[in-house]
């Protein structure tokens, strides 16, 4: 076995682990806030015994905007905090597939077919 073989492996391993750690840190507080969200949102509807299917979908469209927006702000607040841009700009289409450009200007018909 080679030993670069072997640093290059262990290298690599390193930058998964700390990737690994830097998404738990910023998404546990958002899946957190989540489940703390949709556990109060499911008490509180059995309590209001909802039955109707239009109450049903307003109530879990309302909870699921709540938990949305309170997501939206944390990570807000985590990217101020770590001074980082909020919002990223998109990838410009010359780094996309061709294949992808291509599909883009063809109707939903024929891009199935493809």
């Amino acid at each position: 076995m080679e030993t670069n073989w072997a640093a290059e492996h262990i290298q690599v391993i390193r930058t998964l682990m700390e990737r690994s750690a830097v998404y738990r840190r910023a998404l546990a507080p958002i899946m957190t806030y989540n489940g703390a969200v949709g556990s109060a949102a499911a008490v509180l509807g059995c309590l209001l015994k909802i039955e109707s299917p239009r109450a049903f979908i307003l109530y879990w469209a309302a909870v699921g905007g709540v938990a949305v927006a309170g997501s939206f702000l944390l990570v807000r607040r985590q990217a101020l905090r770590e001074s980082e841009p909020f919002w990223s700009p998109p990838t410009p289409l010359k780094l996309c597939s061709p294949r992808i450009n291509e599909t883009r200007n063809r109707p939903a018909a024929t891009t199935f077919a493809a």
